[in-house]
């Protein structure tokens, strides 16, 4: 019997809304000042460690998220920076994402608008996932 040989090939979906966010302020403080904004209850998960060949330790970057189950929404606050380098390297620029999962533009632009008012944060920028080199770290 002759063997045959199967490629399979599989292409992530990458669902979701990005915003980078550039702040002086901790984490925590980031969180709760965007919950207060959007009326959210954004809470500490667990990080996100991502083991990068460039270092011998393991990146760990911290991660705020909020599901409403009712509606299968959920948006998570994770950190670009760590003591070992950033999540996104071609954007060092960003201090925080803001991931929205399961939400329609309008919501997602109405939210936006809600988040450029915080004095926590110096600049709010709509990021197009398609074209980051490293999106595939937003799957997990």
């Amino acid at each position: 019997m002759e063997k045959k040989n199967v490629k399979l090939s599989y292409q992530p979906d990458f669902d979701f809304q990005l915003l980078g966010l550039a702040s002086r302020e901790n984490d925590y403080k980031l969180s709760w000042a965007i919950n207060k904004a959007l009326n959210i209850n954004l809470s500490k998960s667990p990080d996100l460690e991502i083991k990068n060949p460039k270092f011998s330790e393991i990146q760990s970057f911290s991660v705020y998220s909020y599901f409403l189950e009712e509606r299968e929404e959920e948006i998570l606050l994770i950190s670009n920076r760590c003591a070992h380098g950033y999540l996104i390297e071609e954007l060092k620029n960003i201090d925080f994402f803001l991931l929205f999962r399961g939400f329609n533009k309008i919501e997602i632009i109405n939210y936006s608008s809600e988040i450029k008012l915080l004095d926590e944060l110096f600049a709010v920028l709509n990021i197009d996932v398609e074209s980051l080199k490293s999106k595939q770290k937003f799957i997990f």
